[in-house]
């Protein structure tokens, strides 16, 4: 009897420390699997970072002499799309991990990158006007639940729209609730009070929208 008991112990004890390294190495699998996502953001962020550079020189240049409209509008509008693409797969990240420090700050950084970006096309349109328009969107990074399905349809209703319109259009969605200076400067000189608003040619703010045809005919 005495010998089962101990047999059962040991049994339970085996159970335990088995559990414990199974619980343990599943916390290691899951920080390193984190640690993997927010190291290839941050490396994706800093190619792109570079990128930007580049293009912020190349505008400098044409600054300096008769600026090139259809070479400009042809740079931002791919760079634009670039980085809208890689939004979308920030956001891929988000939902398959919990939102960390790191992921946060990267996040910041890509919607200061958009911001900059947002600027230097207001500058490039004032020099050719007819080239593209202006399309920028912003939303909140933590709605409320009735802004977040809100949201889903101006995210949706954009997408066809550039899907539509391809490089007739300039898409900079920007998280605009983070505490980015230039952004706070910005929203208070086009007196933007609530999000979501999509900015169309920083003339017109649309707060409402149902479909796809009224963006349209604001273009």
């Amino acid at each position: 009897m005495i010998k089962k008991r101990r047999k059962q112990k040991h049994v339970f004890w085996q159970a335990l420390i088995l559990a414990s390294l199974i619980f343990g190495s599943g916390i290691l699998l899951g920080y390193i699997l984190e640690n993997n996502r927010t190291n290839k953001i941050e490396s994706l962020f800093q190619q792109t970072e570079l990128e930007f550079l580049d293009l912020r020189a190349t505008s400098q240049f044409y600054s300096l002499q008769t600026i090139n409209c259809e070479e400009s509008t042809k740079e931002l509008i791919n760079f634009a799309d670039r980085i809208y693409n890689e939004l979308l797969k920030l956001r891929e990240y988000e939902k398959a991990q919990r939102i960390t420090k790191e992921l946060f700050l990267t996040r910041k950084k890509y919607d200061i990158l958009r911001t900059s970006l947002w600027l230097d096309s207001i500058a490039v349109r004032k020099r050719c006007p007819h080239y593209f328009d202006n399309v920028v969107y912003l939303y909140s990074y933590q709605p409320t639940l009735e802004k977040k399905a809100k949201q889903r349809v101006f995210s949706r209703i954009l997408a066809d729209l550039k899907q539509d319109l391809k490089n007739k259009i300039l898409l900079i969605p920007i998280a605009a609730d983070i505490n980015i200076t230039t952004l706070d400067i910005l929203k208070r000189s086009y007196n933007i009070t609530d999000l979501p608003v999509i900015v169309i040619n920083e003339d017109i703010k649309v707060y409402n929208i149902e479909s796809e045809e009224e963006i349209k005919n604001l273009l």
